[in-house]
């Protein structure tokens, strides 16, 4: 979450309780994929310094399951009735101790559907609905230092950006590193006052600016040091992204996004941090009515 123009958003406590009120007084299921799809949450618990998110995911388009014991050449099918679909779950979990300002550590499992992207999508439709329901959580202290007729600082409405920021992982170092860069892009999402047309109704949402990069395209194995000065300049620059595009040794071309103040990649599950959990005392589902507190347990352990 950022705050922009001086403007201080809510605390990622007051955010998420003001998401839990909207979803015990009324459960919203958000249609994706040209609603072949349906995600909502099916649990949450927002507690103290902690936040547990249980997002299900309904897929109409995915076949019926088939089981099967190949021993004895088994194959059982289970049909779907109605308008039933595929069910599966991702457990989020937040520590609302922020690292930085505005920022906080966030651990995601994985799960066939839900993306890092879907889900960014989802928290961010679910923050406007808390708006709607609850909009006096989301104001803000007008930077103007205007007063209201009672003496007290004007309050303005605002409205809050969640992102979902991920961990590099080796593997993206790594092909940045062995690769060769084919393209960098610096990009500011702040809106700009310009416009385009003689009516103002054409204006100005981001602003990209091409880096040369020639000097560097045969700098292997430096790419990612010398990235990082890049990020490093982009954010004293109060630059929003930076696009980088590659080409792994194998040839294969690839993209990804960073954001620059962190160094983190931006919604792109391809290269982010992974681990892998094992060792539970039953075995997990492929989803869940309410939250597994065994997993989500484990799953805090790498943010604490």
């Amino acid at each position: 979450m950022k705050g922009y123009d001086g403007l201080l958003p809510p605390s990622a406590l007051e955010l998420f309780k003001a998401i839990d009120r909207t979803h015990k007084k009324q459960k919203f299921i958000i249609p994706v994929a040209h609603a072949s799809k349906s995600i909502y949450f099916q649990d949450l618990k927002v507690v103290n310094e902690k936040a547990i998110f249980l997002v299900n995911l309904s897929d109409r388009d995915a076949g019926d399951p088939i089981f099967s014991d190949p021993e004895i050449d088994s194959h059982r099918v289970v049909r779907r009735k109605g308008n039933e679909g595929i069910e599966g779950s991702a457990h989020i979990v937040i520590n609302l101790e922020s690292v930085r300002p505005d920022t906080y550590a966030v651990v995601i499992e994985s799960s066939a559907g839900l993306s890092s992207s879907r889900l960014s999508q989802f928290l961010g439709l679910y923050v406007r609905k808390a708006k709607k329901q609850f909009p006096s959580d989301f104001m803000a202290t007008d930077p103007s230092g205007e007063m209201d007729e009672n003496g007290n600082f004007k309050k303005i409405p605002i409205m809050v950006r969640l992102d979902l920021l991920g961990q590099p992982s080796e593997q993206l170092i790594r092909d940045i590193n062995e690769g060769t860069l084919t393209g960098l892009e610096v990009i500011s999402v702040q809106p700009s006052p310009n416009k385009w047309d003689e009516h103002g109704y054409v204006v100005e949402k981001s602003h990209t600016s091409t880096l040369d990069i020639s000097g560097i395209k045969t700098s292997k194995d430096k790419n990612w040091t010398i990235l990082g000065e890049v990020f490093k300049k982009a954010a004293k620059k109060n630059m929003d992204q930076i696009r980088i595009r590659f080409k792994s040794n194998s040839g294969v071309s690839r993209g990804v996004m960073i954001d620059p103040t962190t160094g983190k990649t931006l919604l792109d599950d391809a290269y982010i941090k992974k681990e892998i959990l094992d060792g539970f005392r039953g075995q997990l589902q492929s989803a869940y009515n309410k939250i597994n507190v065994e997993l989500t347990d484990r799953m805090f352990k790498y943010i604490e």
